[in-house]
């Protein structure tokens, strides 16, 4: 039975781990949106961004 609990104890281990990694690579999309949003702001206006809905 120790193989057994071995196998849930590794295998938890790399959830954590994974859980773990998924966390900070999220964070990091996060702060790269956040600057990439900042920057986009920062842009001249161009139409692109607010379309006037006059072209019916």
């Amino acid at each position: 039975m120790m193989s057994i609990r071995f196998v849930m104890h590794s295998s938890l281990l790399v959830l954590a781990s994974a859980m773990t990694f998924a966390n900070a690579y999220l964070a990091t999309i996060k702060v790269l949106l956040m600057t990439l949003g900042e920057a986009i702001q920062k842009l001249p206006k161009k139409k692109a961004t607010s379309m006037p809905a006059q072209h019916d």
